[in-house]
């Protein structure tokens, strides 16, 4: 492990996330962050590993096998920021690059997952449910994400992961999808009516009042 990974791999391990930042920087400052590391400010690119590791983290506990694997995943979606920090637009939000390079990350290591167990290795596990579950279900909020994984495609989950919980606006998300907006929305919407069924109580709408 080099001094970069080294230093990643303290911002974002688990008990590093109690020094997480609780207030959400505004654009602008954002924006100075990321133009900063780009620049070659290691403090710059460690607040921002500290701002988004939790939302990060969070987000990849849902997509994959165990919490290990999560945090793996999380420390190469910060590897590769950082890696491609300079080429981040600023015209972009800084969320939705991040959450771009995260899905692309877990999509890669369940590739490399499913190709270990395809030449031998250890038995695959299913990438759905986490450890967490149990405790989850006795929320209401937590047990229709644990539907949402039952019941949705990995894109259609992820959709509507970054849109209701994450925030990311159309144009964000449909890059970190790799789709235009209109095919995001297309998506979107035959995730929320694959659910209604499993979700009779529950309301998904256009707009994220209805969010759950």
């Amino acid at each position: 492990m080099n001094a970069t990974q080294s230093i990643i791999a303290e911002a974002t391990t688990p008990s590093g996330v109690v020094a997480s930042l609780s207030t959400k920087p505004d654009d602008a400052t954002e924006r100075r962050l990321a133009i900063d590391a780009a620049a070659g400010s290691m403090p710059a690119f460690e607040q921002i590993a500290m701002i988004y590791q939790a939302p990060l983290l969070r987000f990849l506990r849902r997509r994959m096998a165990d919490s290990i694997d999560a945090e793996d995943v999380l420390q190469e979606t910060f590897l590769c920021a950082f890696r491609k920090i300079g080429q981040y637009d600023p015209r972009w939000r800084l969320s939705g690059w991040l959450f771009t390079i995260a899905v692309r990350q877990a999509a890669t290591h369940r590739r490399r997952m499913r190709l270990t167990t395809a030449l031998g290795g250890d038995e695959q596990i299913d990438p759905y449910p986490h450890p967490d579950d149990a405790a989850a279900e006795r929320d209401s909020s937590e047990n229709v994400w644990s539907v949402a994984r039952r019941q949705l495609s990995t894109d259609q989950f992820n959709a509507l992961w970054l849109y209701y919980v994450q925030g990311l606006d159309m144009p964000d998300l449909a890059r970190a999808l790799g789709r235009t907006r209109l095919t995001t929305k297309v998506l979107l919407h035959r995730a929320r009516q694959r659910l209604k069924p499993h979700l009779a109580s529950e309301r998904w709408t256009d707009d994220r009042k209805g969010t759950p």
